[in-house]
């Protein structure tokens, strides 16, 4: 559990960077002729020149790099001109000091602060993307799963869930070596993506088994979504010579489950039912209320 002031640090810079970009070109001139505003006005002996670095943060880290190198110029031209009115300097030597050290720490501080966000990104990307196929792993299905739960809950909407998993994906690693069966994940992972919204999410939850989350699409138009995602499957794996057909069982949500929990286990029974019976093929239920599923489809 992360301490107190890790919690603090993440929920400040979730908070900045779900900030719009204008929001925060407000924030940085607004602080900034603050800043300037506060040195040109306060005793000699006060030095306020770090409190630039606070718009120098949000620009780089909010913004990017080329905001945040700007922002910086700015910052150290606000200084300059305020010490060019305010102080006399015995030799000219000491005022092109100060204003190259300050101006090339906070060039210094920007790259830092961008450099930090670029190694944060990587290492939340390695955390939520599978590595061998470029999708997005279980703990980024589920995390996704539960704020769509959250917004069905605040505006009903239906939520599908279905699962994918490969019929004797043995066979394949077999027949084709391991390589094969790594380029028949890829394929699936590729040919999902291509045929989805960009509100929709495929999601490989280990081995040979994939998720789909397809937030308000009515009952008819997700098993319909699946039956074609699945027809396509077994085409380009086919055309490939992998010989795998995926089993699909998903399950329509037209009230929000209690728990992602609840909405695998619905799935998974299904394609449990599936995989026992007919293989290849897509069950597909309708659920009305969160005690029962009150519609079956099977197709």
């Amino acid at each position: 559990m992360p301490e107190p002031i890790e919690s603090r640090a993440a929920a400040i810079l979730a908070f900045l960077e779900s900030r719009t970009t204008t929001a925060l070109v407000a924030f940085i001139v607004g602080s900034a002729a603050a800043i300037c505003f506060l040195d040109s006005i306060g005793p000699l002996e006060v030095e306020v020149v770090p409190l630039y670095l606070l718009p120098i943060f949000v620009a780089s880290w909010g913004i990017g790099l080329r905001a945040g190198l700007l922002t910086a110029t700015l910052c150290a031209g606000a200084w300059l001109g305020v010490d060019f009115t305010r102080h006399a300097y015995e030799a000219r030597f000491h005022e092109v000091w100060n204003i190259t050290l300050y101006f090339g720490s906070f060039v210094t501080f920007c790259f830092v602060m961008h450099t930090l966000k670029r190694v944060l990104d990587h290492e939340k990307s390695l955390a939520t993307t599978d590595s061998l196929t470029g999708a997005p792993n279980r703990r980024a299905f589920e995390t996704r799963v539960e704020l769509e739960l959250a917004r069905c809950r605040r505006t009903p909407a239906p939520l599908t869930l279905a699962l994918f998993d490969g019929d004797d994906f043995k066979g394949v690693n077999d027949l084709h070596g391991h390589a094969g069966g790594d380029e028949a994940l890829r394929l699936v992972v590729a040919t999902v993506q291509s045929m989805i919204r960009p509100t929709d999410l495929f999601a490989r939850l280990g081995g040979d088994e994939f998720a789909l989350l397809l937030p308000d699409a009515s009952p008819d138009a997700a098993e319909g979504v699946v039956s074609h995602i699945l027809l396509a499957l077994h085409d380009r794996l086919r055309a490939a010579d992998l010989n795998l057909t995926m089993s699909v069982g998903a399950s329509t949500f037209l009230v929000p489950a209690r728990s992602v929990a609840e909405m695998l286990r619905e799935a998974d029974q299904l394609l449990y039912d599936v995989k026992t019976s007919r293989k290849g093929q897509v069950a597909h239920t309708v659920v009305l209320l969160p005690e029962r599923r009150a519609v079956s489809r099977r197709g």
